[in-house]
């Protein structure tokens, strides 16, 4: 990615070692840690949830007909 100034910063005394900074701003980070989706692990370091939405997808339905039946029966 190479050097991105805008994206190295220091949030809740945590400084991203690599010269491309984090991946998002300061302000979505801040956005994220308030929504639970970014944690601070009791190690210091920080961790990116995601969380299931069960309404994202299609449901499995029971007719599957691209499965050829099994030969010799």
């Amino acid at each position: 990615m190479g050097d991105r100034p805008n994206l190295c910063y220091t949030w809740r005394g945590v400084t991203n070692p690599h010269p491309s900074g984090w991946r998002v701003s300061k302000e979505k980070l801040k956005e994220e840690y308030q929504l639970g989706k970014v944690v601070i692990r009791k190690d210091g370091k920080m961790e990116r949830r995601r969380f299931y939405d069960p309404n994202v997808g299609v449901k499995i339905g029971n007719l599957w007909s691209d499965i050829e039946p099994p030969e010799g029966e």
